[in-house]
């Protein structure tokens, strides 16, 4: 991404106000893109439009992201995230409500376009039944607590404090924090 496109007074207001580090290039690469898509070389010259322009712009590109490149309704989400944070920080008013209508509803590609659901009783008993020792302590785990994949590299038995008055440990790590009903031994 070309570094030339992101400099003014308007890009100015928008990187102070992005916090996180990992925040700042995800917003920095999503207001990248949507300057190509629009052809606009400079932050300044996207808060010159007038507000009606930049709004019909913003659902342009949407659709682009849509239609053209097939992105999830998550991942356009994320994109406009960064545009409305741009235009916020520079007092830029758009009708936000109906540019994310725009977007759509995720339809995920792994389960045909069906909502996420907890598995069954059924289901994890099955799991438990061709798991080994070590399998069958991170199922448990994570259908006891909500625990998703992606905290279970980061959970370390130093991390657990034991309750003796519940024969509990609780865990509090930066992404989850969960009672773990368990004994270590």
């Amino acid at each position: 991404m070309s570094q030339y496109l992101l400099s003014g007074r308007s890009y100015g207001n928008f990187i102070q106000a992005v916090h996180s580090p990992d925040s700042r290039i995800v917003y920095k690469n999503s207001l990248t893109l949507y300057m190509k898509f629009r052809n606009i070389e400079s932050c300044d010259s996207l808060i010159m439009e007038d507000p009606k322009i930049i709004q019909q712009s913003i659902i342009d590109y949407i659709i682009y992201l849509r239609e053209e490149l097939k992105l999830a309704s998550t991942t356009i989400n994320a994109r406009v995230a960064a545009i409305r944070k741009f235009y916020d920080c520079n007092d830029i008013e758009l009708r936000w409500k109906k540019i994310k209508s725009y977007v759509g509803r995720s339809r995920s590609k792994r389960n045909n376009g069906r909502r996420d659901r907890p598995y069954t009783s059924m289901e994890i008993q099955k799991m438990l039944e061709k798991a080994d020792e070590r399998e069958m302590a991170v199922i448990l785990l994570m259908v006891s607590t909500g625990m998703r994949v992606g905290a279970i590299p980061l959970l370390k038995i130093r991390n657990l404090v034991k309750i003796e008055k519940y024969q509990l440990y609780y865990s509090c790590l930066s992404l989850c924090c969960s009672w773990l009903n368990f004994s270590v031994t």
